[in-house]
């Protein structure tokens, strides 16, 4: 690292090609990792900036002239893994025009830390960097080795040092201040300046093993209720949004706050709608909850129900039963909440009886909305280690297929997963679901309809190219 002294930091969302997932409707989130961080360091150094290239539209090549001019000293910088060689290639190019410190971030980048030090990055701030990235600034600024900073990466006379992971992964703080970002750039399903997504928890206390989220964040921990309802405040008085997807892995994980979060937004007035996730045993375990969501303005929940059998949800380690599942289905179906069942498909021996089990199960249930998700490694998992050498990064998407099973190749597994959409989507019950939704859940899927029909056009095209 050359620097001897950080007076300004930029963040940088680098550009990025569109994946499935976008066509399909998904949507521009916030940067909310560096409007964390953002605040964190706000008081140790002149200036921070954000410059998110997605959500500003900005090229490569516009990014590189706005780095030249401004000349950051520190640059942070994460990278998705479907991306995250294209930010490789762009770290060339950066260097050759500051001698900024670059330090890189986000799951990808946490654990394949030594890749990301031989393309480019001169420090990584592992896991969590509400504290290592202060300390890492601090260090710089002082003129001494960042090696008693838990969290970081860094290079030392030519030497990659690793030093010991923190431990907890720190914790989550409100978002007092989006002056550093234009809200109204972010949206999520619906293309509207009135929706945003928000993420008030990090951690989860399960361990799917399909999932990094409890290693990556550690101890399940949330923002609490009056926290949550000041940031949906300002969001809608000062920056008109209306609809808010709350992305939390599981939304309803502490029901006291959940409940209070509730009756705050009844008596404020606010005309607002939110869509949520969480698990099945949740909704179980808390309807009357779920009924005071429903009056609270909540209009849509997302269910992890992955599979079909017991013994499949066991091989996943997913702490629920088919039992439960179809408990919760029938609870918000009463209360009138309109429901997102997702799946996993193309595990290791699935073959086409196991994806029409799950088509099977998925209309059974006949939720508003389905996702077949192939299994995909993401890096943290065993999975992942298994597969890494092999994989092409591109196609870490949550909607590209990655991975042949033992009874079907990758493209009759892309080729089976379109049938089951374009089946589920046109079942004379799903149709009548969709008439007695809500008008807003009835908006979600007329959109998703046409960004979903583009969708199967270019994932039935892509699977022709696929073994």
């Amino acid at each position: 690292m050359m620097k001897d002294k950080i007076n300004s930091v930029m963040f940088i969302v680098p550009p990025k090609p569109a994946c499935g997932l976008e066509f399909a409707g998904g949507g521009a989130h916030p940067p909310y990792g560096f409007l964390c961080l953002a605040e964190r360091i706000k008081g140790k150094i002149g200036k921070v900036s954000i410059v998110d290239c997605p959500a500003q539209k900005i090229s490569a090549g516009r990014l590189l002239k706005i780095i030249k001019r401004e000349q950051p000293d520190l640059i942070g910088i994460g990278a998705i893994t479907y991306h995250v060689k294209d930010v490789y290639d762009l770290l060339a190019k950066i260097k050759a025009i500051t001698d900024a410190v670059i330090v890189g971030g986000g799951p990808h980048l946490s654990y394949e830390y030594r890749e990301a030090m031989d393309n480019g990055f001169d420090a990584i701030c592992r896991f969590s960097a509400e504290e290592s990235l202060p300390a890492l600034i601090d260090s710089i600024n002082k003129g001494t080795s960042p090696g008693d900073i838990a969290g970081v990466v860094y290079r030392h006379e030519g030497a990659v040092i690793v030093t010991r992971r923190g431990a907890d992964s720190g914790d989550i703080f409100p978002i007092g201040n989006w002056e550093l970002i234009d809200p109204s750039r972010y949206w999520w399903w619906f293309r509207s300046p009135a929706n945003i997504s928000l993420n008030t928890s990090r951690g989860c206390q399960k361990s799917c093993n399909f999932c990094t989220l409890p290693d990556y964040w550690g101890r399940s921990r949330r923002l609490t209720a009056a926290q949550v309802f000041a940031m949906v405040s300002l969001l809608y008085k000062k920056y008109g949004k209306r609809c808010f997807w709350f992305t939390d892995d599981d939304f309803l994980v502490d029901s006291g706050t959940f409940k209070e979060l509730c009756r705050l937004f009844i008596e404020s007035g606010m005309d607002i709608h939110w869509g949520f996730q969480t698990r099945c045993s949740g909704i179980i375990r808390h309807k009357e909850a779920i009924a005071q969501a429903r009056k609270a303005g909540a209009f849509f929940v997302l269910l992890g129900v992955e599979t079909y059998s017991n013994d499949r949800l066991g091989a996943l380690n997913k702490d629920i039963s088919i039992s439960e599942i179809e408990d919760a289905g029938g609870i918000i179906d009463k209360i009138g909440l309109p429901s997102w069942n997702s799946f996993i498909v193309g595990l290791p021996q699935d073959g086409y009886a196991q994806l029409e089990e799950t088509y099977r199960f998925a209309a059974k249930l006949n939720s508003l909305m389905v996702t077949f998700t192939p299994l995909t490694p993401i890096p943290g998992t065993r999975l992942w280690e298994q597969n890494k050498k092999d994989i092409d990064y591109s196609r870490i998407t949550l909607y590209d297929t990655v991975l042949p099973t033992e009874n079907m190749k990758a493209g009759a597994l892309e080729r089976k997963i379109t049938q089951m959409y374009l089946r589920y989507y046109t079942r004379p019950d799903f149709f009548k679901k969709f008439l007695n939704a809500p008008p807003l859940a009835k908006k979600l899927i007329r959109r998703l309809y046409v960004s979903g029909s583009i969708m199967m056009l270019s994932r039935g095209a892509r699977a022709l190219f696929l073994r």
